[in-house]
């Protein structure tokens, strides 16, 4: 089968795009699992909660959530409420008062977000039976102006939707990345985890750090709840056993606890998905591919390809400004 030019240069594009989304979505798990150490298996689960109510809520009131910036800002706020919920619900009894966090501890936070994934897996069947209004697969579609697209060249057509979510995901992505990788709260977060005891002994409440870690990631993967649902036009509870192995998968390949390195795994992912979709027109051959080569990495890089992106990035930034490394 012969590919059209015009098609593989499509697909690259939009693989980007997709990238894009795939990589904001894994950031917060990064956060709170490659910097604090808490296995968050409610994490997709999180995600798919935050596109559900968008997606609810629009059907209901016709309101601004499907407005882009409208519905980010909802559901990161929305986050900030979730996020402090799993933190003394699941993480804050194993490990609030823990100096350093162990691999039982790692463990221990595994099975209790795992739980409290479940209860938010059931949550959208319970709302579903108590109320009127709320639908386990509601399916939506943003709209910019007409036409809904843009043409590149004479025959390249890409969404306008598609574009905005692969742009607001990397500034997702990157704000995260400038929180915890420029400022003083992420010195804290960072120091928290290697040992509570000595941040205590400098006057900073470890507990709280450890509350805000949770409430970040939680708030920053919730905000990508929308784009995921601008992304795909329609989401129900089972797009968690799609959204969550995808994650865990870039996180492990970017290297534990690198924020942008997760964001260029994603970008690889997302890359290779499209363009083998473009060359085959097969999803399933794209999804074995895909995590073929992540696993590919893996095997031959357990540790991540970019463990240490984050750090030269922050100390190129540093040195932009002026600020003595």
């Amino acid at each position: 089968m012969v590919v059209a030019a015009s098609e593989l240069a499509r697909g690259f594009i939009e693989g980007l795009l997709y990238g894009s989304l795939l990589g904001a979505i894994s950031v917060g798990l990064t956060l709170i699992w490659g910097v604090m150490k808490v296995v968050n298996l409610a994490h997709g689960h999180l995600i798919v909660l935050a596109a559900m109510f968008a997606a609810n809520f629009y059907m209901l009131y016709k309101v601004a959530l499907l407005n882009p910036m409208g519905a980010i800002i909802t559901m990161g706020v929305f986050g900030v409420a979730m996020g402090a919920l799993l933190y003394y619900t699941s993480v804050h009894p194993i490990i609030g008062h823990v100096d350093v966090i162990t691999l039982k501890h790692e463990m221990a936070t595994l099975m209790a977000t795992f739980g409290f994934g479940l209860t938010l897996f059931g949550l959208h069947y319970a709302l579903a039976a108590w109320t009127n209004w709320y639908s386990t697969e509601p399916g939506i579609s943003w709209s910019f102006g007409h036409p809904p697209y843009v043409t590149i060249g004479s025959s390249i057509t890409i969404v306008k939707t598609k574009i905005l979510v692969g742009v607001i995901s990397f500034v997702i992505a990157f704000a995260l990345f400038a929180i915890v990788r420029l400022t003083d709260l992420g010195l804290m977060i960072q120091a928290v985890t290697q040992d509570s005891r000595a941040l205590a002994l400098v006057g900073i409440n470890p507990v709280r750090i450890k509350l805000l870690t949770t409430i970040l990631a939680v708030a920053f993967a919730m905000a990508t709840g929308p784009l995921y649902l601008a992304w795909a036009g329609s989401v129900n509870p089972l797009k968690e056993s799609i959204i969550a192995p995808l994650a865990f998968v870039i996180v492990v390949a970017g290297g534990l606890g690198s924020i942008m390195g997760s964001y260029v795994a994603g970008l690889i992912l997302g890359l290779t998905y499209e363009l083998v979709v473009a060359a085959t027109q097969e999803v399933s051959i794209a999804l074995v591919v895909t995590f073929f080569i992540l696993l590919l990495i893996l095997a031959l890089k357990p540790t991540g390809l970019f463990g240490y992106l984050d750090d030269r990035l922050a100390s190129a930034l540093r040195r932009r400004r002026g600020v003595a490394e």
